[in-house]
C-alpha cells in the first residue's frame, strides 16, 4: 500500500491492472493522510507469469508502476479425480434378465471387461474368477463351463495403485426366456397364440 498526503486541491486516483485488465480502481479527493491498497487473489490466476500494474494519477500527473509475479499453483484447482470404479462384466450375446443376471444357452461364454474409471487405463491388469475354481487374466476371455449351472463371475482390475472388482451372475447352458418382437408382450402372447391354435383346431373339427 501507499500513503499519501492530500490537501483540498489535489486529487489521487489508483487504478490496478493484471495482464492489461483492469483490477481494482479508486479516487479521492480532500485533504488529510490516506492509504490505498489492494490485494490479488492468485487462486484465480492460472500458474504462469502475470503482470501487475498500477497507475497512481496524483493532482493530473499519472505515474505507472510494474512487477510482474509467478503464479504456482494457482488458479481453480482441478476437479477430484472420479473414485476407482469397475462396472459389471460383459456377456456378449447373453439374455440379460430383471434381476441383473445374464442367461447363456451355450456352455462357452464369452465375457468382455468394461470401461473402468478414475485408475490408470496404461497399466490396467485384469484377473477372471469364472466361478467354476478357473481363472484368466486375459481381458476378453472366453470361458467353457463343463455343466451348466448359475454361476457368480468375479472381474478385478488393478492399475497397480488401486484395484477394484464387480460380479454378474451368469446362467449357463439354459435356454432364454420367451420373447416377442412385440413391445409389451412376453409370456401372455405365447398363451394367447396357443389359446387361438386350439379355438381353431376346434372349430375346423366342427365342420
Amino acid at each position: 500500500g501507499q500513503t499519501y498526503c492530500l490537501d483540498n486541491v489535489r486529487t489521487l486516483e489508483v487504478l490496478t491492472y493484471i495482464d492489461g485488465q483492469q483490477y481494482t480502481s479508486a479516487f479521492s479527493t480532500g485533504g488529510g493522510w490516506q492509504t490505498f491498497s489492494f490485494q490479488v487473489n492468485t487462486k484465480t490466476l492460472k500458474d504462469g507469469n502475470h503482470t501487475i500494474t498500477a497507475t497512481i494519477t496524483l493532482n493530473g500527473q499519472a505515474a505507472k508502476t510494474s512487477t510482474k509475479v509467478i503464479v504456482k499453483n494457482g488458479g481453480t484447482p482441478p476437479p477430484p479425480p472420479p473414485p476407482p470404479s469397475v462396472p459389471p462384466p460383459v456377456v456378449p450375446g447373453g439374455d440379460k434378465n430383471k434381476d441383473g443376471s445374464v442367461t447363456v444357452g451355450d456352455k462357452n461364454v464369452t465375457f468382455q471387461a468394461p470401461p473402468v474409471s478414475g485408475m490408470n487405463n496404461n497399466s490396467l491388469t485384469y484377473t477372471w474368477d469364472f466361478g467354476d475354481g478357473t481363472t484368466s487374466h486375459d481381458k476378453n476371455p472366453t470361458h467353457k463351463y463343463s455343466s451348466s449351472g448359475d454361476y457368480k463371475v468375479k472381474l478385478t482390475v488393478s492399475d497397480g495403485s488401486n484395484q477394484k472388482a464387480s460380479t454378474v451372475d451368469v446362467k449357463v447352458g439354459q435356454p432364454a426366456a420367451y420373447k416377442t418382437s412385440v413391445p409389451g408382450f412376453g409370456a401372455s402372447a405365447l398363451v394367447l397364440v396357443l389359446i387361438f391354435g386350439c379355438v381353431a383346431t376346434f372349430f375346423r373339427r366342427r365342420k
